[in-house]
């Protein structure tokens, strides 16, 4: 059994990216979707990799361990959430945004981080940041 899934997308998706050179914003969990997140960058190498990616944001308001919660996918696999001091924002205005445009998705940049395996168990699991515009954030 995997432990990631591939999330089904619609047959056409119309991002409105949030993404931008400003402020980072860390993914937690993604721990649990090291699988995904490797699939997605690649097997480690001895200097690790920091492969820039899109992710798309989808607001999990009826998640039993958190109302705030905001999934993170990166080519379709779940990869993680948005932190839980930051959930809570992030939530409302990811709705606001859907609400005001016809339920499209909501994107940012980002890059994955670690990935290095250089033997004798120096092994850095994989990680990833967001970039926002915190204009759009407010």
């Amino acid at each position: 059994m995997a432990i990631f899934r591939r999330r089904q997308q619609p047959k056409t998706i119309t991002l409105i990216d949030c993404g931008g050179d400003g402020k980072a914003i860390e993914v937690k969990g993604e721990a649990t979707y090291q699988k995904a997140l490797e699939r997605i960058a690649g097997p480690k190498t001895e200097e690790g990799g920091a492969p820039d990616v899109v992710a798309y944001l989808e607001p999990d308001p009826y998640n039993p361990y958190d109302s705030n919660a905001v999934k993170v996918f990166v080519s379709g696999l779940l990869v993680g959430y948005i932190n839980r001091d930051d959930a809570g924002w992030v939530q409302k205005t990811c709705l606001k945004i859907q609400a005001q445009e016809d339920d499209k998705l909501v994107a940012m940049k980002g890059q994955l981080v670690g990935g290095w395996d250089r033997g004798g168990g120096d092994e850095g699991s994989w990680g990833i940041w967001l970039w926002y515009d915190p204009d759009l954030f407010q």
